[in-house]
C-alpha cells in the first residue's frame, strides 16, 4: 500500500515539473498555424490568433492584421508597407530590419515592440502604447518631396512612448503632439523639426541628441 502510494505520488511529482512548454494545447498550434497559412495566401487575417508566429522576411505589403492577436511575432526583415495594424496586440513583437512604410498602427498595443533598423516612414502610430519599444537606429523621417516640399514623417499623436528607446533613431519632423516621452532614451537620435506640442518629456535621456532647432543637447551624457 506505502509503495503503491509512493509510486503515485512520485509519478504525478514529475508530471507537475515538466517545463510548461511540454503542456502546449495543439488544437491552439494547429488554430495559429492555419491562420498564418491564411495571411501568406490572402493577405488577410483580421482578428486572428498568430501569437508567437515566425513571418520573418513575409511579403506582407497592404496585409490586413486589423485586432490580430500578434503578440511576439516574429516580423524581422517583413515587408509590411501599407499594412493595416489598427488596434492589433502586437507587443514583445520584433520588427527589427522591417518595412513598415505607410503602416497605421492607431490605438495598438505594441509595449514592449523591438523596431530597431525599422523603417517607419509615413507610419501612422496615433494613440499607440508603445511603451518600452526599442526604436534603435529607425528611421522615422523619410526626406522632403521633391514635388511637393512636404516632409515625409511619422505620425505619434497621443502615443504613449514612456520608457521607450530612440538611440541613434531619426526623428526629424515626427508629430508627437500630446505624446508621452516620458523617460525615454533620446540619445543620439535626431529630432531636429520635431513637433512637441503639449509633449510630455519629464526624465528623458538627451546625449548627443540634435534638439528642435539643430542644436545639440548633451544634458545627460
Amino acid at each position: 500500500m506505502l509503495k503503491n502510494c509512493l509510486r503515485f505520488w512520485c509519478t504525478w511529482g514529475l508530471y507537475l515539473l515538466l517545463p510548461i512548454t511540454s503542456m502546449a494545447d495543439p488544437v491552439s498550434d494547429r488554430l495559429q498555424a492555419n491562420n498564418r497559412r491564411t495571411l501568406l495566401e490572402t493577405n488577410r487575417c483580421r482578428g486572428c490568433d498568430l501569437r508567437g508566429v515566425e513571418l520573418a522576411g513575409a511579403k506582407l505589403v497592404g496585409a490586413n492584421l486589423r485586432n490580430a492577436d500578434l503578440r511576439g511575432v516574429d516580423f524581422r526583415s517583413a515587408d509590411l508597407r501599407g499594412a493595416d495594424l489598427r488596434g492589433a496586440n502586437i507587443e514583445t513583437a520584433d520588427f527589427s530590419y522591417a518595412d513598415l512604410r505607410g503602416a497605421d498602427l492607431r490605438s495598438a498595443n505594441v509595449q514592449g515592440a523591438n523596431f530597431s533598423n525599422s523603417y517607419l516612414v509615413d507610419a501612422i502610430l496615433q494613440m499607440a502604447d508603445l511603451r518600452r519599444a526599442n526604436f534603435t537606429n529607425a528611421y522615422l523621417f523619410g526626406g522632403v518631396d521633391n514635388f511637393s516640399g512636404t516632409p515625409r514623417f511619422t505620425n505619434l499623436q497621443k502615443a504613449n512612448l514612456e520608457n521607450a528607446n530612440f538611440t541613434n533613431a531619426d526623428l526629424r519632423y515626427a508629430d508627437l503632439r500630446q505624446a508621452n516621452l516620458n523617460r525615454a532614451n533620446l540619445s543620439f537620435a535626431n529630432l531636429e523639426n520635431i513637433i512637441l506640442e503639449n509633449t510630455r518629456q519629464e526624465e528623458m535621456k538627451l546625449c548627443n541628441t540634435t534638439w528642435q532647432d539643430g542644436s545639440v543637447n548633451n544634458r545627460d551624457c
